[in-house]
């Protein structure tokens, strides 16, 4: 009896070890493999080491839409620094997104020495443009500085860049009829994540502040209130893999998928765009208002994210204007100084009657009385130089 529950414990023991053994190598090998990013590029292979600034790039990778690509992108960029702040971490996001859309700039115009029809022609110009018009809007954003003042245009900016790119990949999906078409397509999937992410890290900056503890995806009008339920976007480089499989019938079972497993979550534009207005919704009037023959797939994110530049301006200065009067509520009085007040929206909004708003306080000068109007006009008068 003593020898059979000694060769168990002994068999016990030996075990025990074993697995201790498999979680110390599983744990290693986990290690090596977050220390070192294997990306490919273009067909090569480049090898990136893990940046010494992780735990600033974690926090940062919280507002983002696609984490797992803003991990590996930023870790692999040497430049930022071990106590990195903001402004930092966002410059690197929008240098990552400039360096792509120019590599695929570069890589869609060799695309016109393969063509052989008119259609593919345009489609590749069309996506030059495009492209140009993201650089273009890219190349402001990151002139400018992340104050409270220049945020809300660089948010603008890099919505536009964004949208830009999508028209690029949209041009050329009905053209996609070769290999090296649809190796530029996925390229453009993963610099737009690029760029989503930065535009997602300019909005938490600009609703969150500076503490990078506090930050988080992007909100819209469908995300519930509770953090506990904020929507998270998987990576559009994934998405399109699964909707490939899916179309292609591989798999069993309901839409191609094993076993007929539930739906992922779905995305919407709003989310992708990093906006609050919602893009759907414009895009459903745009199409129903019949204002043209064909709606392109960014004109209702572009409009969205004028609307909401657009709102953020009129709603700051009237806050201004409740803030002045010693008021907590904007009623329209405060609109109406707001709009009148400033040249650009006074300019924009000119032939616009604000219902309740009044008018801006002016008395003419003929109107005052005379004692009045005689002091006026000495004070706007020229003093002569006094004599020595």
């Amino acid at each position: 009896m003593m020898m059979g529950f000694s060769m168990l414990f002994r068999i016990n023991i030996v075990a025990s070890l074993f697995l201790i053994t498999i979680l110390l190598l599983l744990a290693l090998s986990a290690q090596l493999s977050s220390a070192n990013y294997l990306s490919a590029r273009g067909g090569h292979r480049e090898l990136f080491q893990k940046s010494s600034a992780s735990h600033r790039i974690d926090l940062a990778c919280q507002a983002s839409q696609y984490p797992n690509l803003c991990h590996s992108s930023l870790n692999a960029n040497s430049k930022i620094s071990e106590n990195a702040g903001p402004e930092e971490v966002i410059d690197a996001a929008m240098d990552l997104s400039s360096d792509g859309t120019t590599q695929s700039y570069l890589h869609s115009k060799q695309l016109l020495s393969t063509s052989n029809n008119a259609n593919f022609t345009g489609a590749v110009k069309d996506c030059l443009e495009f492209l140009q018009g993201s650089m273009r809007y890219i190349g402001k954003s990151r002139t400018q500085e992340l104050n409270p003042r220049n945020i809300k245009d660089v948010k603008a900016w890099m919505s536009a860049a964004l949208t830009y790119q999508n028209d690029c990949s949209s041009a050329l999906s009905f053209v996609n009829t070769t290999q090296v078409v649809e190796k530029v397509m996925g390229e453009l999937v993963t610099v737009a994540s690029l760029t989503s992410n930065a535009l997602s890290m300019v909005d938490a900056l600009d609703t969150y502040g500076k503490n990078m503890v506090l930050w988080r995806t992007p909100k819209t009008e469908r995300s519930s209130n509770s953090s506990s339920n904020a929507v998270l976007v998987e990576a559009r480089a994934e998405n399109s893999c699964i909707q490939k499989m899916e179309s292609s019938g591989k798999g069993s079972g309901k839409g191609g998928r094993k076993g007929g497993g539930s739906r992922k979550k779905s995305v919407t534009k709003t989310v992708k765009a990093g906006l609050q207005f919602p893009v759907g919704r414009i895009a459903r009037y745009l199409k129903k208002g019949r204002y043209a023959k064909r709606v392109g797939g960014g004109a209702a994110v572009y409009i969205a994210a004028v609307l909401e530049y657009l709102a953020a301006e009129v709603l700051e200065l009237a806050g201004n204007a409740a803030r002045d009067n010693k008021k907590t509520r904007i009623i329209p009085r405060h609109i109406q100084l707001a709009v009148r007040n400033d040249d650009e929206l006074g300019k924009l909004l000119g032939k616009v009657t604000i219902a309740s708003g009044g008018v801006l306080p002016n008395i003419h000068q003929v109107l005052l009385p005379k004692k009045t109007a005689e002091k006026a006009e000495k004070g706007s008068a020229p003093k002569s130089p006094k004599s020595k």
